[in-house]
């Protein structure tokens, strides 16, 4: 799809041709990504069509994997006919939740339940992490996603489905998403993949092609150009959850002081310098009005005080340098993880460390 090995050649007419197709609108967008180069906003649209592509594989394991989570727990809870529950209908928002369930049994044609959730959206399912159905999930969250690391909440799931959710409906809805994260979306999916089902979270990663298409992405004099792999600091701290800040302080090499918090399976949860670490201490040791004892706190601890979700962003090693820049250039972001085509980290760029 939207691949060829023969390059295409454009001229004034086909251009014009192209653009009153896609729409004037739709292609502007691509055509402000590209600095009014026309020719560069049209392979930028057909990288676009082929980064959509490579997610409709792990967006489709996600989505079948976490819908028959949800079916298992609300039919253990309401019973195998749950869309008609009482109870559970009473729960529902009456747009986002009734109509959207009653239509979905439309759809099935009274063919059962299995047929019902088959039939129900990713917006269904997402909303169903949503605060209002908390009573839902007090004592079962823990058995959809069985391999959740201790700690984690409703919250935190709502966000990671929320996230992926609206990335599917930019796709679905054949909008652009050059500008999404996509390392950080590709991230998410295995991480509430893995939740349910680390076989099934390696299996879906081992044949994602998303890693290797978005390596392809254009720049303007071709699809080569000054990567971010060529910038990366390689020399970045690699810790878990329970690393102590002990452990940091003796590994830790100033000159380098990117920290970067993996999760089981290597891939980013957090990311945050050796300054987040001294000022979470500094601040500690004040409340505690003595010195603080720094094997008895760990990256957890520090996370939840300093580390804020939007200071830091995911990208694919593969990014060209130059839109890296423009994400490091962000308000709140400083720091950037560069990760290989599996999620892993590979290096890191911090915005108070380097100038480019």
């Amino acid at each position: 799809m939207a691949e060829s090995q023969v390059p295409y050649h454009y001229d004034g007419p086909s251009l014009k041709e192209l653009r009153d197709s896609l729409s004037e609108p739709r292609f502007g967008t691509y055509l402000r990504l590209a600095g009014n180069h026309a020719d560069y906003a049209a392979a930028l649209y057909l990288y676009n069509s082929r980064l959509a592509k490579a997610f409709l594989f792990p967006l489709n394991v996600v989505e079948v994997t976490l819908r028959n989570r949800v079916n298992q727990i609300l039919t253990k809870d309401f019973g195998e006919d749950w869309p008609s529950n009482p109870v559970f209908r009473g729960l529902l928002d009456p747009v986002h939740g009734i109509r959207a369930l009653d239509l979905a049994v439309s759809r099935s044609q009274g063919r059962g339940t299995s047929k019902t959730v088959a039939a129900l959206t990713f917006d269904f399912w997402s909303n169903l992490f949503r605060p209002e159905y908390g009573d839902i999930w007090r004592f079962t969250l823990n058995v959809a996603f069985p391999h959740m690391p201790i700690g984690t909440t409703r919250q935190n799931i709502q966000d990671a489905v929320k996230l992926v959710n609206n990335f599917r409906n930019r796709i679905a809805h054949h909008e652009p998403i050059l500008s999404e994260n996509a390392p950080t979306v590709q991230a998410t999916i295995l991480k509430l993949v893995g939740y349910c089902n680390p076989v099934v979270r390696e299996w879906m990663r081992h044949h994602t092609t998303v890693g290797k298409v978005l390596r392809t992405r254009p720049t303007r004099s071709g699809t080569g150009g000054t990567r971010l792999s060529s910038k990366l600091d390689r020399t970045f701290l690699r810790v878990d959850a329970t690393t102590t800040i002990d452990e940091i302080f003796h590994k830790i090499d100033y000159a380098h002081p990117a920290i970067v918090y993996v999760d089981a399976e290597g891939v980013p949860q957090a990311a945050f310098t050796i300054f987040d670490v001294i000022r979470f201490v500094s601040e500690r040791s004040k409340a505690e009005e003595s010195l603080l004892l720094l094997t008895a706190y760990n990256v957890r601890d520090v996370i939840k005080s300093h580390v804020k979700p939007d200071g830091w962003r995911i990208l694919n090693e593969a990014h060209s340098l130059a839109d890296s820049i423009k994400v490091l250039q962000e308000p709140l972001v400083r720091l950037v993880v560069g990760v290989d085509s599996l999620g892993a980290p590979t290096g890191t760029i911090v915005r108070s460390h380097r100038r480019y």
